[in-house]
């Protein structure tokens, strides 16, 4: 099911953006993220090719994870192009997180065209055992 929403979207967004000749301009894009979960930790990796620290900004509030940017076209080389593939522009992409989330040592890095966002999850309290008196 969500691999079909996700073509719908794909197919409203080509729609929408501007072309000439199978050239895409600055629009909307969205980036493959994975989120998966360990014992210790939730784990976002984002493909964000050609993007510098910069053009992202990652934000946590409360327990929605927030990852967006911007991919800017290089103006001197789309007069060249006979097709455009590669999206173009900004995009922001939302998701929200279990409350066990520890949002005071959450780590991002980029790598390779991969962005990689640790976030551990908030130490559990072990139960202890109450004796009753009399």
């Amino acid at each position: 099911m969500t691999f079909l929403k996700e073509r719908i979207n794909k197919i409203f967004e080509d729609t929408l953006r501007n072309s000439y000749n199978n050239i895409t301009y600055e629009g909307t894009w969205s980036p493959a993220i994975d989120l998966y979960e360990t014992e210790t930790e939730f784990v976002a990796e984002a493909e964000i090719p050609e993007l510098r620290q910069d053009d992202i900004s990652v934000r946590l509030d409360s327990n929605i994870l927030t990852i967006e940017g911007e991919r800017k076209a290089d103006k001197h080389k789309i007069d060249g192009y006979f097709r455009m593939e590669r999206p173009y522009g900004r995009f922001k992409r939302s998701f929200v997180l279990p409350d066990t989330v520890d949002v005071n040592i959450v780590k991002a890095s980029l790598d390779n065209g991969i962005l990689r966002i640790i976030l551990p999850k908030k130490e559990v309290e072990h139960q202890r055992h109450i004796e009753i008196g009399d």
